[in-house]
C-alpha cells in the first residue's frame, strides 16, 4: 500500500483485500485510516526486540508456483479500485526470461525507482535479489525527481572510464504489459530498430510462454497491417479481480486458439489497439475508442472512477472526465462539471481524499449544461477547449522548508498568485523572460544569493529553484564565511561634478553619434496623446521633479570625442573615414584599444558624465497648436531637436496642442487634445527607463493635482554610481562571459542573413541609413507598392500597415509556450527564426535582442539609465525538427544568452575582431533584431482627468540594422508591433509581404506545432517578393 495514497483509498484497499496483518513503520503509521480496520497493525519499529528473537532462516511453509504472490490495485470503473491477483509463476517466468533477453546476472544492478503501488516495482525488487545482484533503492519520492534519478545513476557508475565504455552500448527497451499480465509480456529493442511506418514505438514480439493476438470484434485474427484489439494469453495472466467475478469473466475470456494448452486457455482483453507488422513485431496504437480506460504518464486511469468521485461532491449534477491533448501533443486530465457554480478548490480537496494525485484532474471546466447528442447523451466531442489558468494551484504542494517559503513569497509577488504549488512550472503560470529577471533580482536582494535569470529556464519550479539557491548560499558561506554582498561605490557631489567615466555601452553609442551628429538615430522619442483638460503648469512642474531625481538626464559629457577643438574634429573625421574604407570594414584599432583599456580599469576613450553642482531645470517646450492634418509635421519637428552632449540635458519634452475642426485658428479656446513628446538619448536611457519616467510623471502630476507634496523617495543608487561600479568591478565575471561568447560565436556566419531587394552600398551602417517602418498586419495597405525615397532623414508616416497579433493568436501562442515550459518571447522568436530560415535557407541563425542589463537588485525599479545591452541569440536549426523542437532550441539559446548577457556587444565584437583579424562592421553576427516587450513597460501613463490614448515610440526615420521586428504587449491581450527596416535595401512592398508571412508562420505554428518545419517550402527573399 502506497503511503502517499489518500486515506479513504487506503481504507477501501485494506477492507477489500481482507488482510489479517498490516506491517508499517512508526513514521508512516499516522497516514493509515483513522477508522477502525479489522486488521492487526504491526509497527516494525516498536517490535524490533521481538522480531530479533526469531530465526532468520526461511519459514518452513509449503509454497508452490501457483500460489498467489500479491494483490495489486488499479483504477476501477465502479468508483473504487479493483484488486488484481497475481501468482508466483508469473514473476518467475519474467525473471527467467529477462536473464536471456536482457543479459541479467549476479553482476547486474537494478534501480528501484517505481512506487510500490505500480507493478514494475515488483520486478525491480525481486529480479536483482533472485539473481544475487545489487538492488539500488531511490530515496522516497525520488522517482518523481528527474534530476535526482539522473544524478543517482551517474553516481552508481563505478568509474567514469567504465561509464564512457558502457554507455555507447546501453540498450533502450520499450517494455509493454498491463497489470493483469504481471508487469510485462513483450519488449522491443529500440537500438537499431525498424521505425518504418509507425508514429509510436513498437512493443515487439511476445516473451516466452506468452502469446499475443490482434483480433476483430468477432475474436477473429486480422491480417498483417490491419488494426484490431490486442489480447494476451499465457503463463503471465493474473487470476482475475478479487471479489468481482463478473468483471473477471468480462476481461478474461476463453481462448479459441489454445489447442488444448492449459496455460493458454484464457485470454486477457487489453482494450489496446494494435497491429502486426510483417517482421513479427506488434505496434501499439492506443486505447480502443469506446473504452473509458486511459493511460496517462504511465498511470492507468478509469475515467468513470474519477467521474464517480467528482459526482459525489455536493452540488455537482453531472461530471465528465476526458484526456485533452494540447497544441504540442501533451496530454492533460480535464474535468467538465455542471452547473457552473462549483467551488473547484473545495472540489479538488474532496477528490484528493479518494484518488491519488495522478488521477485528480489538472483543471476544471464549468458549464451550465453539457452539449447533447440527438439521443440525449453528453456530446464529448463538442466540449469546449479547456484553459490551464489554474495550473498554479493544480496538484497543490505547499512549501516544506524556509527556503521554499522564501522563494514562494518572491514568486507570489512577481506573478501575483497567492497560492503556487512548489511543483508548478514558472512559464506555465504566467512567467516571462522579464519576470525571470525580477525573480532573480528579488532572490539576490532578499536572500543574498546571486542567481542568474537564466536559471529559471532550467529550474522552473519552486522546489528546484530552492535547491539551487540553497546550494549556492551554502557554497558562498562555506567559502567566505558569509553570503556575498554587492558593494556599490559612494560618490559625493564633488565626485560627480568632476565626472565619472561612461560605461562601455555608453561610449560606443556616443562614438557612433559623434560620427554622424546630424542624424537622430540615437534619439529615443515617445509620443503620448492626451485627451481632456490638461494642466500644463502642473505637467511642467512634474517633469522638473521627475527629471531632478534622475541625475543622468541632467549630465553633460566631456572627453576627446566631445571636444569641439581641432583635435576632436580631426579624431572624429579620422574615425568616420576608417568606418567607410575598404568595402565597409571597420578599423578595429581604436575600438579594440578602447575596450582593452576599459578591461584594464583605465579610461577607454575618456568620455565622462559630469553632473553640475548647479543643476539646470528641464523646461517643457510649447509648440504652436496644429490640426490633425499637420500633426505629423509637428511631430517631425519635435523629435528633430538635436542633443548637445557638451551642455546637456539629455532629455527633451515638447507639448503640441491639437486643434479640433471647430477651432479654425490658434487661440480659439484651450485644446482638449495634446501630444506630449518626450525624447531622450540612447546613451542615458532605455525602454525600461521610459516606463519609469512615465510612472513617476503620472504620480507627481496626480499628487500635485490633489494639492499635496509629491515626495519621491531617494533612489538607493544613482546611474553614476553604477557606472563607477561597472568601471572597477565585475571584471573576472565579464572575462569569463567574454570567453563564453567567443566560443558561442566561433565561426558564426558574418555575411548578412537576408538578401535584400537593392544592392548593398558597402558603406558601414552607423545609423545614417534611411529607414521605414511597417506595423505587422494582415490588412494590405493601398500604397503597399510605394517605393521609399532615399534621403538623410525620413519619416514614413504613410507607409505602415496597422494591425496587431490578435488576442486569440497571442493567447494560442501563450498556451503553446506554456505547454513547452517556455515564454511568449521565446515562442514568437522561434516563429520568427523559422521565417528567417525560409527566407534565407540558412540553418545557422543569429538574431540580436535587447536585454535589460539590470541583474543587480539595486538597479531594479525606478532607476533611469542606459543599462540595455544587445544579446546575440545563435540557434542551429539543422536536421529535421518540428516547431516544438525549434521552441525548445530557442529556449536553450535564450537561457544561455541571459546567463552571459552582461558583456557589452562591442566588447565581444572587438574580441572577435582581434581573433579574426578583420571584421566587417556592417556584417556583424546579426543584422536582424527582435524584441517583445511586456505591456507593463509603457502602461503607467495615467494623468488625473486626462485620457491617455496612446503611448508608443516614434520612428526616427533611420535604421540601425537590416530588419528589426519589435512587438509590444497590449492591455487587452493582443500585441501591436512594427518592422523597422533599412529602406536603402528593402522595398516597402517586400516588408509588407514579410509581415504577412510572419502572421502566417505564427498561425501555422499554432495549428501544426508537431509538423516538421522542413516539410514546408522555403521561400527565399527574391521568390517571396
Amino acid at each position: 500500500m502506497d503511503p502517499n495514497y489518500p486515506e479513504q483509498r487506503l481504507a477501501y484497499m485494506a477492507r477489500d483485500a481482507e488482510v489479517p496483518v498490516l506491517l508499517t513503520h512508526q513514521g508512516l503509521r499516522r497516514r493509515l485510516p483513522h477508522n477502525n480496520l479489522s486488521t492487526q497493525i504491526v509497527d516494525v519499529d516498536e517490535c524490533q526486540q521481538i522480531i530479533s528473537e526469531y530465526s532468520w532462516g526461511n519459514l518452513n511453509l509449503p509454497c508452490s508456483s501457483t500460489d498467489m504472490m500479491y494483490l495489486i490495485y488499479t483504477s476501477g470503473s465502479t468508483g473504487n479500485p479493483k484488486g488484481v491477483m497475481e501468482d508466483h509463476v508469473c514473476l518467475v517466468n519474467l525473471i527467467d526470461w529477462s536473464v536471456d533477453a536482457w543479459e541479467l546476472s549476479s553482476h547486474s544492478s537494478i534501480l528501484l525507482k517505481t512506487a510500490v503501488s505500480f507493478d514494475p516495482s515488483v520486478f525491480e525488487i525481486f529480479a536483482p535479489l533472485a539473481l544475487g545482484g545489487r538492488l539500488v533503492i531511490a530515496k522516497p519520492g525520488g522517482h518523481e525527481d528527474y534530476n535526482y534519478i539522473r544524478d543517482l545513476v551517474t553516481r552508481e557508475m563505478s568509474l567514469a572510464k567504465r561509464a564512457c565504455v558502457l554507455l555507447p552500448h546501453t540498450k533502450v527497451i520499450n517494455f509493454y504489459g498491463p497489470t493483469e499480465a504481471t508487469i510485462g509480456v513483450s519488449h522491443w529493442l529500440a537500438n537499431g530498430g525498424n521505425y518504418e511506418g509507425v508514429s509510436t514505438l513498437p512493443i515487439g514480439p511476445p516473451m516466452a510462454n506468452t502469446h499475443l493476438y490482434v483480433l476483430d470484434a468477432d475474436l477473429k485474427q486480422v491480417a498483417v497491417g490491419e488494426t484490431g484489439e490486442l489480447y494476451i494469453s499465457g503463463i503471465m495472466l493474473a487470476r482475475g479481480y478479487k471479489g468481482q467475478p463478473g468483471m473477471t469473466a468480462d476481461r478474461f475470456v476463453a481462448n479459441p486458439f489454445s489447442r488444448g494448452e492449459k496455460q493458454h486457455a484464457r485470454m486477457y482483453k487489453t482494450g489496446d489497439e494494435a497491429f502486426w507488422r510483417s517482421d513479427g513485431v506488434v505496434v501499439f496504437l492506443g486505447r480502443v475508442q469506446k473504452d473509458q480506460q486511459v493511460k496517462l504518464r504511465g498511470v492507468r486511469i478509469e475515467l468513470t472512477e474519477v467521474e464517480h468521485h467528482l459526482s459525489s461532491f455536493p452540488g455537482v449534477k453531472q461530471a465528465l472526465v476526458v484526456v485533452h491533448t494540447d497544441t504540442i501533443q501533451q496530454q492533460h486530465l480535464v474535468g467538465y462539471l455542471s452547473p457552473g457554480t462549483i467551488d473547484t478548490e473545495q472540489l479538488r480537496q474532496h477528490v484528493a481524499k479518494f484518488l491519488p494525485k495522478q488521477m485528480v484532474p489538472e483543471t476544471f471546466v464549468l458549464l451550465d449544461q453539457f452539449p447533447k447528442m440527438p439521443n440525449g447523451k453528453a456530446d464529448r466531442a463538442s466540449l469546449p477547449e479547456p484553459k490551464y489558468s489554474d495550473l498554479a494551484k493544480a496538484d497543490y504542494a505547499a512549501p516544506s522548508d524556509e527556503m521554499q517559503e522564501a522563494v514562494h513569497q518572491i514568486w507570489s509577488e512577481v506573478l501575483h498568485h497567492d497560492q503556487i504549488s512548489i511543483s508548478a512550472d514558472f512559464f506555465q503560470i504566467g512567467g516571462t523572460s522579464l519576470l525571470a529577471v525580477l525573480v532573480a533580482s528579488k532572490i539576490q536582494s532578499t536572500l543574498g544569493v546571486e542567481v542568474p535569470a537564466s536559471q529559471l529556464f532550467t529550474d522552473k519550479t519552486i522546489a528546484d529553484l530552492s535547491m539551487t539557491v540553497s546550494r549556492l548560499r551554502s557554497s558562498s558561506v562555506s567559502t567566505s564565511g558569509s553570503p556575498p554582498e554587492q558593494v556599490t561605490p559612494t560618490l559625493t557631489p564633488h565626485d560627480k561634478s568632476r565626472g565619472v567615466y561612461c560605461t562601455l555601452n555608453q561610449e560606443v553609442m556616443i562614438m557612433l553619434h559623434q560620427l554622424s551628429p546630424e542624424t537622430i538615430v540615437y534619439s529615443m522619442p515617445f509620443a503620448i496623446r492626451l485627451s481632456g483638460p490638461l494642466d500644463t503648469d502642473l505637467l511642467n512642474r512634474s517633469l522638473q521633479i521627475v527629471v531632478a531625481r534622475q541625475e543622468v538626464l541632467l549630465c553633460h559629457l566631456t572627453g576627446k570625442l566631445i571636444s569641439q577643438n581641432l583635435f576632436g574634429k580631426a579624431l572624429r573625421g579620422l574615425m568616420k573615414l576608417s568606418m567607410g574604407s575598404y568595402q565597409g570594414l571597420f578599423s578595429n584599432a581604436m575600438v579594440s584599444k578602447m575596450v582593452q583599456r576599459r578591461m584594464q580599469g583605465k579610461a577607454g576613450l575618456g568620455t565622462k558624465m559630469v553632473l553640475p553642482r548647479t543643476r539646470m531645470q528641464l523646461k517643457l517646450q510649447h509648440m504652436p497648436s496644429t490640426d490633425e492634418q499637420h500633426l505629423q509635421e509637428s511631430l517631425k519637428q519635435a523629435i528633430s531637436r538635436p542633443f548637445n552632449m557638451a551642455t546637456g540635458p539629455m532629455i527633451h519634452a515638447t507639448l503640441i496642442p491639437i486643434r479640433h475642426p471647430s477651432q479654425v485658428a490658434p487661440g480659439q479656446g484651450p485644446a482638449e487634445d495634446n501630444m506630449l513628446v518626450i525624447s531622450t538619448h540612447y546613451s542615458v536611457t532605455d525602454g525600461w527607463s521610459m516606463g519609469v519616467l512615465f510612472r513617476d510623471l503620472s504620480r507627481a502630476y496626480n499628487t500635485l493635482k490633489l494639492g499635496e507634496d509629491p515626495h519621491m523617495p531617494e533612489l538607493p543608487v544613482g546611474f553614476l554610481e553604477h557606472a563607477k561600479w561597472q568601471h572597477t568591478g565585475m571584471q573576472a565575471k565579464r572575462l569569463a562571459d567574454l570567453e563564453w561568447w567567443c566560443h558561442q560565436l566561433h565561426e558564426a556566419p558574418l555575411q548578412p542573413l537576408l538578401t535584400p531587394d537593392l544592392p548593398r552600398s558597402g558603406k558601414a551602417n552607423i545609423g545614417q541609413n534611411p529607414g521605414g517602418i511597417v506595423k505587422a498586419s494582415k490588412r494590405q495597405h493601398a500604397n503597399a507598392s510605394h517605393t521609399i525615397q532615399q534621403q538623410s532623414l525620413m519619416f514614413i508616416w504613410t507607409c505602415h500597415l496597422y494591425v496587431s497579433l490578435s488576442v486569440k493568436v497571442v493567447q494560442h501562442l501563450r498556451d503553446l509556450a506554456q505547454r513547452c515550459g517556455s515564454s511568449l518571447f521565446v515562442t514568437v522568436l522561434a516563429g520568427f527564426k523559422v521565417l528567417l530560415l525560409r527566407y534565407s535557407g540558412r540553418e545557422d541563425l543569429v538574431v540580436g535582442t535587447p536585454s535589460a542589463g539590470r541583474g543587480r537588485p539595486d538597479l531594479q525599479g525606478n532607476l533611469v539609465g542606459c543599462f540595455v545591452n544587445l544579446t546575440m541569440l545563435r540557434t542551429s536549426l539543422t536536421g529535421p525538427c518540428t516547431f516544438v523542437d525549434v521552441i525548445q532550441r530557442v529556449h536553450k539559446t535564450v537561457a544561455d544568452g541571459l546567463a552571459h548577457a552582461d558583456v557589452p556587444t562591442m566588447q565581444i565584437m572587438a574580441q572577435l575582431a582581434s581573433q579574426q583579424k578583420l571584421l566587417p562592421f556592417n556584417a556583424l553576427p546579426y543584422q536582424v533584431m527582435f524584441a517583445l516587450h511586456d505591456e507593463t513597460l509603457l502602461s503607467g501613463m495615467q494623468l488625473a482627468g486626462v485620457t491617455t490614448k496612446s503611448v508608443e515610440p516614434v520612428h526616427t526615420g533611420s535604421s540601425k540594422v537590416d530588419i528589426f521586428l519589435e512587438l509590444f504587449g497590449a492591455p487587452d491581450g493582443s500585441a501591436t508591433g512594427h518592422i523597422e527596416y533599412d529602406s536603402s535595401l528593402w522595398r516597402h512592398s517586400s516588408v509588407v509581404t514579410m509581415a504577412a508571412k510572419l502572421q502566417a508562420t505564427l498561425e501555422e505554428m499554432i495549428s501544426s506545432s508537431e509538423s516538421p518545419i522542413s516539410s514546408h517550402p522555403v521561400a527565399n527573399g527574391k521568390a517571396s517578393h
